[in-house]
C-alpha cells in the first residue's frame, strides 16, 4: 500500500495516513463506573469493527498480511477498507498513536504487558511519550489502573468516545497483551526491561536512589484482600489470601529487629505511593498474584519470595520469570498440607516457612555486601 501499511513479525503494524470512522463500530462507549454496569458480560466490553472502520489509501490489490492466531489484529485487518482516493476527514491527529485493545484491564500483570508493549513501540519508532497518544479500542468500564495510562503516555482516548471521522498520520496497531515478551515466561532474556523501569519511574517522578544496606533492610509483605474490581465479581471474592498476616509480619520483625518490616494491601494506594514503596523495598513477599508484577520495578539488588496455596500450580511462573530476567534473587514456597487451607480461599502460612526464607534471602543478598 505504498508504504502506508508495514507489518512487523506478525505482531504489530505501522499504518500511515489512516482514517477511523467510529460510526462503523458496535459496542458500549466504555469508561462507565462499575456500579452502572455491574453484572454485564465480558463480551460487551469489546468493540465489533465493521468494514471501513479503518480506511487507508492503497493502490495495490489490498492488504495481504497475517497476524498470529487468536490475535484481535486479524479482526482489525478485516475491518480495513482500501481506497485510491485521499481522505476527506475534517479532523487530523498528527500525534504518534498506539492503538490497544486491553484484556483483563484491572489486572496489574496483564496491564503491565500492555504498558510494556506500548513502551516498546516508543523505543522501536524512537518517539517521546510526551508527543505520543494511546487509543483504547475496547469498551471496558472505568478501572483503577486507567490513570496510569495518562501518566505514562501523552494523551489517552477511548475509541468509543470518538464522535466523528478522524485521520491519523501515524497509527500503530500495538502488540496484543497475551503476545507480549513479558508473557513468554520460557524466554531466557527480555530486552529493555531496565529501560522500561526507568521510563515508568521517571513518568511518575519517583526518586530511585535505594542502595543495598544490610544493616537496615526494607521488607514488604503485599496482602491480597477481597475487593470489587470489575463487573463480573460483584461480591469481590478473590483467591490466594493469607489467613495469618499479622502473625507473619510480627514474626519477621521480631527475628530481624534492625530491619523495617511492613505489610499492606498495596493496590489501595495511589500508584505514585505504590511506586515509592516498591523502589525502596529490598525483599518483596506475597502470595502469587498480580501485585507481584512490581518485581519489574524493584531495585536491581532486590529479592522476591513468592507463596502458593495448595490449589495453585507453581507452573504459573510469571514472577519467577521476571526475577530471572532481572537477575533478582527468588525463592518460593507452596503449601502441601490441606489443613492449612481454609474457607474463602485463605491459607495459613507457617511462621517458620517465611522466617527461614527471609533468613536465606538476607544471607544470599548480603554475602557480597559484607565482603565489601
Amino acid at each position: 500500500c505504498n508504504g502506508n501499511f508495514v507489518g512487523y513479525n506478525n505482531l504489530f503494524a505501522h499504518l500511515k495516513h489512516v482514517q477511523i470512522n467510529p460510526h462503523l463500530s458496535v459496542g458500549r462507549k466504555g469508561g462507565e463506573s462499575i456500579e452502572k454496569v455491574i453484572g454485564q458480560p465480558e463480551k460487551s466490553e469489546y468493540m465489533t469493527l465493521k468494514k471501513g472502520y479503518f480506511e487507508m489509501r492503497c493502490h495495490d490489490q489490498g492488504l495481504l498480511y497475517r497476524f498470529k492466531a487468536r490475535d484481535h489484529l486479524k479482526l482489525w485487518l478485516s475491518a480495513v477498507k482500501t481506497t485510491n482516493s485521499d481522505h476527506q476527514s475534517m479532523s487530523v491527529n498528527h500525534n504518534f498513536t498506539i492503538a490497544v485493545t486491553r484484556y483483563e484491564y484491572v489486572n496489574l500483570y496483564h496491564t503491565m504487558t500492555d504498558w510494556f508493549n506500548a513502551f516498546l513501540m516508543l523505543v522501536v519508532f524512537r518517539k517521546s511519550p510526551d508527543t505520543s497518544s494511546v487509543l483504547l479500542i475496547d469498551s471496558h468500564p472505568a478501572g483503577d489502573l486507567d490513570g496510569v495510562w495518562n501518566t505514562l503516555f501523552g494523551h489517552v482516548t477511548r475509541a468509543g468516545h470518538l464522535t466523528g471521522t478522524i485521520a491519523y498520520d501515524d497509527l500503530i496497531w500495538g502488540i496484543t497483551g497475551y503476545n507480549s515478551p513479558i508473557n513468554q515466561h520460557s524466554l531466557s532474556h527480555v530486552p529493555y526491561l531496565e529501560e522500561f523501569r526507568e521510563f515508568f519511574l521517571t513518568r511518575f517522578k519517583v526518586l530511585d536512589k535505594r542502595k543495598l544496606n544490610c544493616e537496615n533492610l526494607s521488607i514488604l509483605f503485599i496482602w491480597r484482600k477481597d475487593y470489587v474490581s470489575h463487573p463480573r465479581n460483584p461480591g469481590g471474592k478473590i483467591k490466594r489470601k493469607i489467613r495469618n498476616e499479622m502473625e507473619l509480619q510480627r514474626a519477621v520483625q521480631q527475628t530481624f529487629p534492625s530491619h523495617s518490616v511492613k505489610g499492606l494491601q498495596i493496590d489501595q494506594l495511589p500508584m505514585k505511593e505504590q511506586l515509592d514503596l516498591i523502589v525502596n523495598t529490598d525483599i518483596l513477599i506475597g502470595m502469587h498474584g498480580a501485585g507481584l508484577s512490581f518485581t519489574l520495578l524493584l531495585p536491581k539488588h532486590a529479592s522476591l519470595i513468592e507463596l502458593f496455596p495448595r490449589y495453585q500450580s507453581t507452573k504459573n511462573n510469571h514472577f519467577q520469570a521476571m526475577a530471572k530476567w532481572r537477575s533478582l534473587h527468588y525463592l518460593r514456597w507452596q503449601n502441601r498440607d490441606h489443613q492449612n487451607e481454609f474457607p474463602d480461599y485463605y491459607t495459613y502460612v507457617p511462621i517458620d516457612v517465611v522466617v527461614e526464607r527471609v533468613n536465606q534471602t538476607v544471607n544470599q543478598m548480603c554475602e557480597r555486601w559484607v565482603r565489601s
